[in-house]
């Protein structure tokens, strides 16, 4: 499994990584495949709770909503993990009172509110937790509701022969195109049956749960109604404060966002693109993924510099270490090699615009059009300082100033890499100097 990740996120202490945590992103567009990656895209792993969004598409679609007079803010709950927060609870027994279900007939045991203030309010009051606040309550309400719907017993809801979890399952594998050799089945912290996907397979699910219209008309309705509801209600995907999912929901980017266990995490676009994320260690510590994905979704351009600065501050791309003193130790931040993916990927797809200037000779006008928007990325993949903002002006329309210099040094430099590569026969004249192949010949040039 560690060969399928490459190092994301590093923490440091007096100025030195102290450890790295490895993992694999994948972002696909639902109708054309992988995108981008970093890592293996086709990671096997358990979604656990980034699933659940899909796992209600059964009941959804299944006629669930009418049915039973579901509103939007109760979708969301049964797609998240939720806080256990007063207002998902009451989301939770309002369910279930619906389908004429007790509390007790939930199978996902007791657990403590996720959220600190109210499990301390809890704690105040002298009450214990019960079913109700375990996280995966809502999912666990919309799984008895599906069995009302197929009118099976609600005992043994959870067991995998169930009629209400083989419809769930047939519906993922329906969803995800997946057969049934591709889809590990466990068990889940909630007792409820987990499946393993390909990490692609679960960016796509997202992608279709971000962009309806991209899946197979059986499912739109019913995806659109989920997704629609997330969005609307992200509080209660997640919780009031301190949630990834939730916070990303909320900048209204037209981002659906759910978190899984084990550093899970998928986010789903408007425009047909879809994300998953893995930890590989787990992100035991809870600090890893959060840096992850803001940077995973910031090199996507779903989200800008004003959301990293303003909602998004809590969880990266860099974050303090403090002792139980308080004082300063080190940081969690972006791993370098992550970091210069990144770089190296818009680097080769700013040269894509420039390259065909030089091999057929184009004019000046598109020549120098191209060296603007390519040469910032490539200066910064390069390393090369700027001595001024007007360093990206094109070298042949002024005088042979301290910032032509400037620029002439990366048009070398990134022609060393071009010829690099060819000579080694790695790339082609029609590929892009962003490959692997480039990116060793930038690592040597900075040497």
């Amino acid at each position: 499994m560690w060969a399928a990740g490459v190092p994301l996120v590093e923490t440091t202490r007096g100025g030195c990584v102290e450890s790295v945590h490895y993992g694999a992103i994948a972002v696909v567009d639902a109708q054309r495949g992988v995108k981008w990656s970093v890592g293996h895209a086709s990671l096997m792993t358990f979604p656990r709770s980034s699933l659940k969004p899909l796992q209600l598409l059964a009941l959804v679609a299944g006629g669930g909503i009418e049915r039973f007079g579901l509103q939007p803010d109760e979708l969301a709950v049964m797609a998240g993990s939720h806080g256990g927060e007063p207002m998902h609870v009451d989301r939770v027994l309002g369910i279930l009172q619906k389908i004429d279900a007790p509390p007790s007939a939930l199978a996902c045991g007791v657990g403590t509110p996720l959220d600190s203030a109210a499990a301390a309010e809890l704690m105040r009051a002298g009450s214990a937790a019960t079913v109700l606040h375990n996280n995966c309550s809502g999912k666990h309400a919309g799984m008895l509701a599906l069995a009302r719907l197929l009118e099976a017993p609600l005992e043994r809801y959870i067991d995998p022969d169930h009629p209400a979890q083989i419809a769930i399952r047939e519906c993922l594998m329906d969803l995800l195109q997946v057969d049934a050799a591709e889809l590990g089945v466990g068990i889940d912290g909630c007792s409820a049956p987990a499946y393993a996907l390909p990490l692609r397979k679960m960016a796509r699910g997202f992608a279709m749960l971000g962009d309806p219209p991209a899946a197979s008309e059986r499912w739109r309705a019913g995806l659109e109604a989920i997704g629609s509801a997330m969005r609307r209600h992200p509080e209660l995907v997640g919780g009031s404060h301190g949630r990834v999912d939730t916070e990303l929901m909320r900048l209204g980017r037209g981002l659906v966002a759910k978190s899984g266990a084990e550093g899970y995490f998928c986010v789903g676009r408007a425009d047909g693109s879809g994300l998953a994320l893995k930890i590989l260690d787990g992100d035991p510590g809870a600090r890893a993924r959060g840096v992850a994905t803001v940077m995973a979704v910031r090199r996507m351009d779903w989200i800008d510099d004003t959301d990293l600065a303003g909602r998004l501050s809590a969880f990266g791309p860099r974050q303090p270490i403090r002792n139980l003193a308080g004082r300063h130790t080190g940081e969690v931040r972006p791993a370098a090699r992550f970091s210069a993916a990144s770089l190296y990927e818009g680097f080769g797809r700013a040269t894509v615009a420039v390259w065909p200037c030089f091999l057929k000779r184009r004019s000046r006008t598109s020549a120098a059009n191209a060296w603007a928007a390519w040469l910032p990325l490539a200066a910064t993949a390069l390393r090369i300082p700027s001595p001024s903002a007007t360093a990206t002006t094109p070298p042949w329309t002024r005088s042979r100033s301290g910032a032509t210099r400037w620029a002439a040094r990366a048009s070398s430099t990134t022609c060393s890499v071009i010829r690099a590569c060819r000579l080694s026969s790695t790339i082609s004249r029609r590929s892009i100097p962003g490959s692997p192949a480039a990116s060793r010949c930038v690592a040597r040039l900075r040497r």
